[in-house]
This record gives C-alpha cells, structure tokens and sequence, in this order.
C-alpha cells in the first residue's frame, strides 16, 4: 500500500529533481529522489511503494525504458504509475507498449507537474 502523496522522481539532472522536489513537497507532497533507473529500482526494493513516479527517459546507467521495463517485471511495482518527463516529444510513441499514464514535456509547466500529481495521488 502507497504511503500517502508520495511520488518518486527519476531524473539524472540535480537541478530539475531539487526543483519538482521543491515545488512537489510545496503541495504537501513526500518526494523521494533518485538519479537515475538503475538508484530508482533500489530505492523501491527499500521503500513502501509510492503513490507515482516522475521519470526522465534519458539517463547514465539505467536509462528509463529499461527502468519501466525492469519495474514492470516485478509484481509488487508495476501497477504504480509512471508519468514520463522528457524534452523528446517522440517519447508517447517510443513508450506506448510500457504502460505509461501520462507525459509532460520540458521545461516542465508547474501547473501541469501539481495536476498529475493530485491525478494520481488523491
């Protein structure tokens, strides 16, 4: 079971993580950060599973398709949804076989980020 309003986010660049986490725990909600695919599968073996994750889709290590493709081979996360964050507007194309709910598009319009959150979290 989700710990109330919590969302991770998966993104390799620090200053867009420090800014979704400043403006998400704003809105009341408990965000947990990773840098990339391969930290964010650690992370959900350790914690109670969030509400939704943030995800970018270009990373080092793990980038996020093969992090959704690992997270959904796992019972216990793949029904957590997964809203992908990304400057590459082909990336509804590239993930509509991984079972993704949503996309935002960089730079990430703050209403947008608190509307699919308070989508996913409530």
């Amino acid at each position: 079971m989700p710990l109330s309003k919590t969302i991770l986010v998966v993104d390799d660049e620090s200053d867009i993580r420090e800014t979704l986490k400043e403006a998400l725990e704003w809105s009341g909600y408990h965000v947990i950060l990773a840098s990339n695919g391969a930290e964010a599968l650690s992370l959900l073996r350790e914690i109670q599973p969030p509400n939704l994750i943030f995800l970018d889709l270009m990373m080092p290590q793990m980038n996020g398709y093969e992090f959704i493709t690992k997270k959904n081979q796992v019972d216990e996360l793949k029904e957590i949804p997964v809203v992908v964050i990304s400057a590459d507007t082909s990336a509804i194309e590239k993930t509509a076989s991984l079972n993704i709910k949503s996309f935002i598009k960089k730079p990430i319009p703050l209403d947008g980020l608190l509307e699919t959150a308070e989508r996913y979290c409530t």
